[in-house]
């Protein structure tokens, strides 16, 4: 087993301990002091250089010291050093939390920036991973802090975590391990098939919510059923469907009175008369039509070639208009260049020379002869003139050439509005034709006669009509047969209606019946269901009674003071899981005094030392409580209360300091 000591402990300015040293050497110590004397203030520390937690484990406590107003004392430095041994491996570890004070351009004084924490490993900086990966090494912070304080396992851990810690240091029980255990639990392997115990449970929950909701749903159903159900004491099935028959056959005989009825009268064949008349009529009106587009045609083609002619020259003249605008703005955009150009040759006209002359070498630096000058002067000279002369050329050129293009562009102008002109005086003369040929159409069709004044046409009007009040007449007479008839039909198709209604009732009981049996017997069915699955969670819940006692006996005896509740028996006979810590029957929550607290946590932290295989040293506070500690081998630092010990005294085996 992994055994560490602490040697020595030293705070500096750490939550109002201005400067102490604790000196164990290793061995157990006692530290006695009145209330806020700063007892706890060791063990804050000690976690703190740790894990940067106090022993309530709380992240965001108060380290800096604090001055009588509650303000923090600027400037110092708070550290705390520990020298540790393990398995013989001395070492020493530091932290020091400091504030960071920099100087900004253009102020004289420096500004608090915040805080910084600097680490240690026997006296060497380092970061703060590399410090806590040391830290890691030594022990996890969750075990480190159940093995170096008695409270933590009951008063910080979470019931669950101290449950799964309990389950992980005895081991659980598997489900066999119980069955076996048990004769009557046998029944179970036949039920639960690959499922655990607590998935079966579920499932019986599950199956049982779904059997009572549909249990309190079949009386509902049983009784809606019964209540839609009519009285038919007094009506019979065969009856009903004898009488349907008869009223059947009545209904068929009377509608062939009707069918002949109808095929004795003559309405069928003037109702054919008239479909021939009415066609004849029609021939008169396509033959007039006919007669009547042979007159017009010939106009009709003059009428149209003059239509077309007209469209022709009025897309030409449209044409050459667009032709037209098109070289005006060309001549525009020319003479605009003109004008441009024209100002560019003056400006190049009023160039005039100018030279400025090198009079020395430039190889040797002496002057330069006149001659020379003369001559470099005089074929300057003729180099601008030969260029300005060139450039005044070229310019004349391009405007020649412009103006040239904008005298084309002008000829063709002026022969694009001759041809528009002709084009104008041809329109006027196919406007004419057009006009003329519409006067002759006009004048046709007006001296035609309309087919509504054609005699062969009013003759077979006058026929239709004839023919038109001969069949009304005859539908008169027949009506007033069929009508009475029909009359008949209704009432009795109305009596059948009343039978079917009757019919589809007493199908409607017959069903419901049937029904109303069914569901009696799926109630019977899910209330032996519900009877089977009561059995199986009797069984389940017997089950987790045995699996609880092997449980809690086999855990208990991993203690020696300290005894383990793990489950709860409910009010409706259930269990519920819970992880409570008894001492002689005693609740730790409830009832159970300090000194019982502190040699409990002793005999947990003992025995979770074992199971972890590391043994830290163990701060216990409150001690003066206890009469007499349990025995166990960790270093012991207890802290008791001493009213007349205003600052802090220590004793041990072979020190006694007070400060």
């Amino acid at each position: 087993m992994k055994k560490m000591k602490l040697i020595t402990l030293t705070l500096l300015n750490f939550k109002g301990i201005k400067d102490f040293t604790l000196e164990l050497n290793g061995g157990d110590v006692k530290v006695f002091g009145d209330n806020a004397t700063g007892k706890t203030t060791l063990f804050d520390s000690f976690l703190w250089l740790l894990f940067d937690k106090d022993s309530q484990n709380k992240k965001d406590f108060e380290i800096k010291t604090l001055t009588s107003e509650n303000k923090h004392l600027s400037g110092l430095d708070h550290s705390v050093a520990a020298t540790i041994d393990i398995d013989g491996q001395v070492t020493t570890l530091q932290k020091t939390y400091s504030e960071k004070w920099v100087k900004t351009r253009g102020k004289a004084t420096k500004e608090f920036s915040g805080h910084q924490t600097e680490y240690e490993i026997d006296g060497v900086p380092v970061k703060k991973g590399e410090y806590n990966k040391f830290v890691e090494s030594i022990a996890n912070e969750e075990v480190f802090k159940l093995l170096t304080n008695p409270s933590y396992f009951n008063e910080q851990l979470h019931w669950e975590k101290r449950r799964q810690t309990l389950l992980d240091i005895a081991g659980d029980i598997t489900d066999q391990e119980v069955i076996n255990s048990h004769k009557d639990l046998e029944k179970l392997l036949n039920v639960l098939g690959k499922r655990s115990i607590e998935d079966h449970r579920k499932v019986i929950a599950s199956s049982k919510k779904k059997i009572n909701e549909e249990l309190e749903r079949i009386p509902v159903r049983i009784d809606e059923l019964t209540r839609s159900m009519p009285d038919l004491s007094d009506v019979s099935e065969t009856d009903v469907n004898a009488e349907l028959d008869f009223l059947s056959g009545e209904i068929d005989r009377k509608q062939e009175q009707i069918n002949s009825i109808n095929s004795g009268s003559d309405v069928a064949a003037k109702e054919r008369a008239l479909t021939i008349a009415e066609g004849e009529l029609q021939k008169i009106r396509n033959e007039h039509q006919a007669y009547t587009n042979n007159q017009t045609v010939q106009v009709q083609k003059v009428y149209f070639e003059a239509q077309r002619a007209r469209d022709s020259i009025q897309y030409s003249i449209q044409s050459k208009e667009r032709d037209i605008q098109q070289k005006e703005m060309n001549i525009k955009r020319i003479k605009n260049d003109l004008t441009e150009l024209r100002n560019k040759w003056f400006e190049v006209d009023k160039k005039t020379f100018e030279h400025k002359e090198q009079c020395e070498c430039p190889t040797c630096g002496q002057a330069l002869p006149e001659d020379e000058l003369k001559a470099a002067r005089d074929k300057a000279l003729e180099n601008f003139n030969v260029d300005k002369a060139n450039s005044l050329e070229r310019i004349t050129a391009q405007g020649k050439e412009m103006k040239s293009n904008v005298d084309k562009f002008t000829a063709e102008i002026e022969k694009l509005k001759e041809e528009q002109n002709q084009l104008d005086r041809d329109l006027d003369i196919e406007l004419k034709h057009v006009e003329k040929y519409e006067k002759e159409l006009a004048d046709i069709k007006a001296g035609l006669i309309k087919v509504e004044e054609v005699p062969a046409y009013v003759e077979k009007e006058k026929e239709i009509e004839s023919i038109k009040s001969e069949i009304e007449q005859a539908k008169s007479k027949s009506f007033e047969q069929v009508s009475g008839i029909r009359e008949e039909i209704a009432e009795l198709k109305r009596q059948s209606n009343d039978l079917n209604v009757s019919l589809a009732s007493i199908k409607q009981t017959e069903q419901a019946k049937k029904r109303i049996e069914e569901l009696k017997a799926e109630e019977r069915e899910l209330a032996k269901k519900f009877e089977e699955l009561e059995e199986e969670l009797f069984l389940t819940e017997e089950f987790i009674r045995t699996k609880v006692n092997l449980l809690e006996s086999n855990i208990n005896s991993r203690f020696e003071y300290a005894r383990f509740k793990l489950f709860t028996e409910q009010i409706n006979g259930g269990l519920k899981e819970t992880c409570e810590t008894l001492y002689k029957g005693v609740p730790y929550g409830s009832g159970l005094n300090n000194a019982a607290r502190i040699n409990v946590g002793l005999d947990i932290c003992r025995t979770l030392a074992m199971h972890y295989g590391f043994e830290p040293s163990v701060f216990i506070d409150n001690a003066e409580s206890v009469s007499k500690l349990i025995d166990i081998d960790a270093q012991l630092i207890t802290l008791y209360v001493s009213e007349q010990d205003k600052t802090l005294r220590v004793e041990s085996n072979k020190l006694q300091e007070v400060i």
